[in-house]
C-alpha cells in the first residue's frame, strides 16, 4: 500500500491504490450492528425474554468482538434477568464487574492507547451509571430469588462504584454523584430483615435516598421524592427514637402527615416496573474552521504524551507550511465553547445523506473544513408511561407506581457532563487528519502534479478521514428507560395482583395479572411487571 507520512521534510509518496485501500479501512463498522439490535429490541418490546436472551448468546462470537466484551455481558445479563433466569444474570453481571475492573487496573496506556485513535477501537469502560446499574440488577436478581443477604451485598457494592465515578470526574462537578434508587432499595432490604442494627441501617439508607431524590435526582432529572419513602424514613426514625429528627423532616417533606408512630413495615407486596427502552446513542456530525482546531490542538499538546505529542507537533508544522491557520491558545476557549453550544441545542437525528458524501461534499466547498462526530443519546419514545395496582378484585382505584430511577434521563445527562473532553479529542483527532489532507496536497503541487491533482488528493484524504469520524455509539441499551414502584400493604397469605398500564394521559390501555403471591407477616414480597415497548410496540 502506498504510504502518506508528513514529517520533518514533508516529503510524500502515494497510489490510488493506497488511497482506495485506506477508505475500504476506515469505513470498517468497529461496533455492534444495528440490524442485530433491531431483532433484540424486537424480542425484548414483545415480551419474548427468553428469545431476547438466547439472541444473545447465539451471537456472541459474530457480533461482540473482544472490544466490545462488556456489552455482551451486560445485554446477556439484562435478558436473563427478564427470561427469570436471575442465575444466569448475575454470572453476567460479575463478568461485567471483572471486566469493568480490569479495564480500571490495567495501564492507561496499554487500555487508553492514544486519545488520537477512535474511541471504538478500544475496549468499550462503561458509562458511569452503566457500572453502578450493574449493582442494582444485581441486587434486584437476588430480592427475585429470596435472597436478601446477596441483595444487600450487591446493593453495598454502589458507594464502592459511585468512588470510582467520582474519580473519573477528576474533581468536576456532575449530575450523577449518587444513586437515589441504589439507597431506596438498600433501605428496602435492610428494613426487611426486622433486628435494630438493620432498623438502623434502613433508616441510613432510607435518609441518603431522600436526600438524593430531594435535591440531585429532582433537579437533574425531574424525578420527585417517592410518596413512600418519605413514610419509611419518618417509621423508620420513630422506630429508633429519633424523635425529634422525624419531626424535623416531617415539617419539611411531609407537613400535613401526622406525627409519626413506632411500628414494624406491615405485610406488604412491592412491585417493580419496567417500561420503555434505554436511550440508544447516535452520531452527531458538524464541520468547523481550521482555525479552531488548531487552537485545540496546542490545548491538547499540554497532556499528550509519546505518539500523540509527536503527532500534534507534526500537525502543527504541516498547517503552518501550507499556511492554512494560525489559531493561537487563547481562541481555543470560544472554539470549543462554540461548538458545545451547537451540539446542545441542534438535534441529533442523522438522516440523508452518507457521512462519506457529507465529508466530500464539504471538502468540495471548502479546503479549510474539519469534519467531527460526537455521541448523542437518542431517546425511545414509549407509549406505557405509569401503572396502577390492585389486589385481589380488579376493581375501583388502584396504587399508582412513582417513577424511582429514570435511567433515560440519567443517561442523557451524564453524556453531557462529559461532552466537553470527548469534543476535545474528537476535534484533536480530526484536525491531525486534515493536516495529513493539507500537507499531502501541497506536496504534490510542489512536485509538479499540478493544482487539480492536488486537489484531487487532498480531498480524497480529507474525504477519507471524515469518514472515518464515527462517534463511539456503544451503551447498555438493553435497559429499560425508567423503573417505578408501587407499594401495597396487604394481610399475610397469597395473592392476586393485578396491574393496569396507563398512556400518558394515565388512561388503562391494557391489564396484566400476576398470581399466587405470597406474603408472609411483617415481611415485603417483590414482583415485577415488564413493558419494555418502543412507540406504538406491544
Amino acid at each position: 500500500m502506498g504510504r502518506l507520512s508528513v514529517s520533518g521534510k514533508l516529503s510524500v509518496r502515494w497510489s490510488r491504490v493506497g488511497l482506495a485501500a485506506l477508505s475500504a479501512c476506515a469505513l470498517a463498522a468497529c461496533g455492534v450492528s444495528q440490524s442485530y439490535y433491531k431483532d433484540l429490541d424486537r424480542y425484548i418490546s414483545t415480551n419474548q425474554a427468553a428469545a431476547a436472551m438466547e439472541h444473545v448468546q447465539k451471537n456472541a462470537e459474530k457480533e461482540y468482538a473482544s472490544r466490545n466484551r462488556l456489552l455482551y455481558y451486560f445485554d446477556l445479563a439484562l435478558t436473563a434477568h427478564l427470561a427469570g433466569d436471575y442465575q444466569k444474570s448475575n454470572e453476567a453481571l460479575a463478568a461485567a464487574e471483572k471486566a469493568i475492573e480490569d479495564f480500571y487496573t490495567k495501564s492507561v496506556s496499554a487500555q487508553a492507547a492514544s486519545f488520537l485513535v477512535n474511541d471504538n477501537v478500544k475496549e468499550y469502560a462503561s458509562e458511569d451509571f452503566e457500572m453502578v446499574i450493574v449493582h442494582v440488577i444485581g441486587a434486584l436478581n437476588y430480592l427475585f430469588m429470596g435472597d436478601l443477604e446477596g441483595a444487600l451485598v450487591e446493593a453495598r457494592k454502589v458507594d464502592l462504584k459511585l468512588k470510582v465515578v467520582a474519580e473519573r470526574a477528576g474533581g468536576k462537578k456532575i449530575a450523577y454523584q449518587t444513586d437515589a434508587f441504589a439507597r431506596y432499595l438498600a433501605g428496602l432490604i435492610q428494613d426487611n430483615q426486622g433486628s435494630t442494627e438493620e432498623l438502623n441501617d434502613a433508616f441510613i439508607s432510607y435518609r441518603q435516598a431522600l436526600e438524593a431524590y430531594s435535591e440531585e435526582y429532582l433537579k437533574n432529572y425531574k424525578t420527585p421524592v417517592p410518596t413512600a419513602l418519605v413514610n419509611d424514613v419518618l417509621r423508620t426514625a420513630a422506630g429508633l427514637g429519633f424523635s425529634e429528627e422525624a419531626e424535623e423532616i416531617r415539617k419539611k417533606y411531609a407537613p400535613d402527615a401526622p406525627a409519626a408512630q413506632r411500628g414494624k413495615p406491615s405485610s406488604e407486596i412491592v412491585v417493580f416496573h419496567y417500561t420503555g427502552l434505554a436511550p440508544e446513542k447516535v452520531d452527531f456530525v458538524t464541520q468547523f474552521g481550521a482555525g479552531c482546531g488548531a487552537a485545540v490542538l496546542q490545548v491538547q499538546e499540554q497532556e499528550a504524551k509519546g505518539e500523540d505529542l509527536k503527532q500534534i507537533k507534526t500537525a502543527m508544522k504541516t498547517l503552518a507550511f501550507v499556511g492554512a491557520v494560525a489559531g493561537g491558545v487563547a481562541a481555543a476557549g470560544n472554539c470549543s465553547g462554540g461548538l458545545y453550544a451547537a451540539y446542545a441545542s441542534t438535534s441529533s437525528e442523522e438522516q440523508g445523506t452518507s457521512r462519506a458524501m457529507r465529508a466530500v461534499g464539504a471538502v468540495a466547498t471548502s479546503g479549510n473544513t474539519i469534519t467531527v462526530a460526537i455521541p448523542d443519546f437518542k431517546r425511545r419514545p414509549f407509549p406505557i408511561k405509569g401503572s396502577e395496582i390492585v389486589v385481589g378484585e380488579a376493581t375501583g382505584p388502584g396504587v399508582r407506581s412513582e417513577l424511582v430511577e429514570d435511567i433515560e434521563a440519567i443517561g442523557v445527562q451524564s453524556l453531557k457532563d462529559r461532552i466537553g473532553r470527548v469534543l476535545g479529542k474528537a476535534v484533536a483527532r480530526a484536525t491531525v487528519k486534515f493536516a495529513l489532507a493539507q500537507g499531502s496536497g501541497k506536496l504534490v503541487e510542489k512536485a509538479g502534479g499540478g493544482g487539480l491533482m492536488a486537489w484531487a488528493v487532498k480531498s480524497a484524504v480529507a474525504a477519507t478521514g471524515s469518514a472515518t469520524e464515527e462517534a463511539d455509539k456503544r451503551s447498555w441499551r438493553t435497559l429499560p428507560a425508567q423503573i417505578r414502584i408501587a407499594r401495597l400493604p396487604v394481610a399475610p397469605g397469597e395473592h392476586t395482583v393485578t396491574v393496569r398500564l396507563l398512556d400518558a394521559n394515565g388512561r388503562a390501555v391494557e391489564a396484566r395479572t400476576i398470581s399466587g403471591v405470597k406474603v408472609t407477616a411483617g415481611k415485603r414480597t417483590f414482583v415485577r411487571v415488564v413493558t419494555m415497548q418502543g412507540k406504538g410496540g406491544r
